[in-house]
């Protein structure tokens, strides 16, 4: 008869599971859920997929800035965070200095265009038809629908800080009007390759404390006018003809090209040339 393989005694652990044995177990499971639900993309991680949107690229908050301040917000911009503080790139500084009038003894005026609710080509149609310098403080709530628009204007002068989104700032405190500020600024930048050093506040409001955030965000004048073009005709603050180094402010308008050759016509029959207000008033950094 063949030979019998002996038998081998074998250790057979026990099935039974122990209170030990059940805890590590669904420890195990807790682990495994874990995993599986972080492979999951979550809505953030969907949202990080899609294009920035204008509130994203500066960081707008829909009802409030950081501190409490309320900080107007249009319903056409999408509302996601905060604005963001002063970015140390913006070189911030003393007070912004105030000008209302450039002292000067040349026969110059200057031409300011505000705001930039209206991108109209016939604006700048007349501006080069002319030869004419432009400084533009740009909100970039108004920016934002048109940014080849803007970046064209470059080309005819310089882009300058409005804001973003044309609040008053007069009554506002220094850190959010800092936001407001610096984030406009990063803005122009990113899109327009100019980085403003001179804030025009809207409305023409401001205290003490825009003068510091615009230092703050690295600016180096705060600028009013000293003469306006409402409509057709030019309204002066001082007498009923210009002085040298007036400033002189009008809006983005649909009715702005024709009042615009209106207004150029004007200044060169009293005798003045409109000069580049970044001649006169450089940046200082």
């Amino acid at each position: 008869m063949p030979e019998k393989s002996p038998r081998v005694a074998r250790h057979t652990p026990s099935r039974r599971w122990t209170a030990p044995h059940r805890r590590r177990a669904l420890g195990a499971a807790i682990v495994l859920g874990v995993l599986a639900i972080a492979s999951v993309p979550t809505a953030s991680a969907l949202a990080d997929a899609r294009p920035a949107t204008l509130a994203e690229q500066v960081g707008i908050d829909g009802g409030s800035a950081r501190g409490g301040t309320t900080v107007a917000v249009q319903a056409h911009v999408a509302v996601t965070k905060p604005l963001p503080t002063a970015d140390p790139s913006l070189h911030p500084r003393g007070p912004a200095q105030l000008i209302t009038k450039v002292d000067t003894t040349d026969k110059v005026v200057f031409l300011t265009i505000d705001d930039g609710e209206v991108a109209d080509p016939k604006i700048r149609e007349v501006i080069e038809r002319n030869a004419v310098p432009v400084t533009v403080f740009l909100a970039g709530r108004y920016g934002a629908a048109n940014w080849g628009y803007w970046h064209g204007m470059t080309e005819l002068g310089t882009i300058q800080n409005h804001t973003v989104n044309h609040p008053s700032l007069r009554n506002l405190s220094r850190s959010a009007q800092a936001q407001e500020i610096c984030a406009e600024s990063q803005l122009s930048a990113a899109n327009t390759g100019q980085t403003p050093w001179m804030l025009r506040p809207p409305y023409g409001e401001y205290s003490s404390a825009t003068l510091a955030a615009a230092g703050d965000c690295g600016l180096d004048y705060v600028v009013m006018w000293s003469a306006t073009l409402p409509s057709d005709k030019l309204i002066y603050q001082v007498g009923n003809a210009l002085r040298p180094g007036e400033i002189i402010l009008t809006h983005f308008r649909w009715d702005l090209p024709g009042h615009l050759q209106a207004l150029i016509d004007n200044i060169h029959a009293q005798g003045y040339t409109i000069a580049r207000l970044e001649d006169y008033l450089p940046p200082v950094h």
